[in-house]
């Protein structure tokens, strides 16, 4: 009798270890979950702030039932070429030739101008701002503007990985004019 009351001690013991194990395996594949799923939203989340930096400078708004670009300085494409030369220089691939589908490389250019803003040194960078900074339109020397035309996105991982900026249009100056009065 004693004996079988040992034995249906031990049963118990083994019965609640298993149920606590059982527990453990549960609430861990739990958390499991919700981590993997806060960290998917954190890695959308950075990729989204990432992107962001470089589509404020894409596209048109509507001002006085006129589409007008989104007008960009040059100041603002050089701190933009910046930031991607820090991105480059930060996933170590600054030394690559160019931006390609696959890679984390980011490329800045503006068209008929500059190629590869983001691989300029500090006095290049100078010389393009004083060439690009001001033109002029209609015998007035004004700002000279630049509109992105378009943006890349690496398909492995959704983030821009190149931007073309062009000089604004005729057009696009006396558009931007009329409604800003610059």
């Amino acid at each position: 009798m004693e004996n079988a009351s040992k034995a249906l001690l031990i049963a118990g013991e083994i019965l609640i270890g298993v149920m606590i194990l059982s527990i453990g395996v549960f609430m861990f594949r739990n958390l499991a979950g919700e981590s993997r799923e806060f960290y998917e939203e954190m890695e959308k989340t950075t990729i989204s702030e990432f992107n962001s930096r470089f589509y404020k400078f894409y596209g048109s708004r509507e001002v006085a039932s006129k589409k007008i670009p989104v007008a960009v300085t040059i100041h603002d494409i050089t701190s933009l070429a910046n930031f991607a030369k820090k991105h480059n220089e930060q996933y170590e691939i600054a030394n690559e030739s160019s931006y390609s589908d696959g890679t984390l490389y980011v490329q800045v250019d503006i068209q008929g101008v500059q190629t590869k803003v983001e691989k300029l040194s500090n006095d290049q960078i100078i010389n393009l701002i004083k060439n690009n900074s001001i033109t002029k339109v209609n015998n007035s020397t004004i700002t000279k503007y630049f509109k992105a035309t378009r943006v890349d996105v690496n398909e492995a991982d959704g983030m821009v990985n190149h931007i073309i900026f062009q000089e604004f249009s005729t057009q696009d100056y006396a558009n931007f004019r009329s409604v800003s009065g610059d």
